[in-house]
């Protein structure tokens, strides 16, 4: 399976990811039985793999996880790299989605360190939700204001 995954365009790739959402989100347990041993054994480990439009991709999907977020999130976050536009959106991350809280409520700490993975160091157009995202942390636990990738966010928050 990794050597199809390498051989499709980048593209494809996204819209396999798009589709592994899908594969997901179709029984309770698929996440853990299907999209994560596939991502975990299969998914091409190779840094020119590692893009951001893959990222973006990453993103989306991670957004329709909801309790599964943790666990995706272990699989993936090898896989992702800093975003340096603004056109990805996180507002599964801030907004209730089917009744069940956002995942920045659910899972404060792992959602810090997605935002810090793909939040570029360098000054420019940041994630339009990150202030909310970050706000909701500080909400959820308050702790977490003092942490270094809080701490950097904000900075870069400040500084844009």
């Amino acid at each position: 399976m990794r050597s199809i995954l390498r051989a499709m365009s980048e593209s494809t790739r996204n819209q396999f990811i798009f589709w592994l959402s899908g594969v997901g989100r179709h029984e309770e347990n698929d996440w853990n039985k299907h999209v994560i041993p596939l991502i975990e054994e299969d998914w091409p480990r190779e840094r020119q793999y590692r893009t951001m439009a893959v990222t973006g991709a990453w993103v989306s999907l991670l957004g329709e996880t909801g309790v599964n977020f943790p666990s995706v999130y272990e699989a993936v976050k090898k896989f992702l790299v800093p975003l340096e536009t603004n056109n990805h959106s996180l507002y599964r991350f801030i907004r209730e989605t089917a009744g069940e809280q956002p995942i920045t409520v659910l899972f404060p700490e792992k959602t810090l360190d997605l935002m810090n993975r793909i939040t570029p160091d360098t000054l420019g157009p940041l994630a339009y939700e990150l202030p909310k995202v970050l706000a909701l942390i500080s909400e959820t636990k308050p702790d977490l204001t003092s942490d270094p990738s809080y701490l950097r966010l904000i900075d870069l928050l400040e500084r844009t």
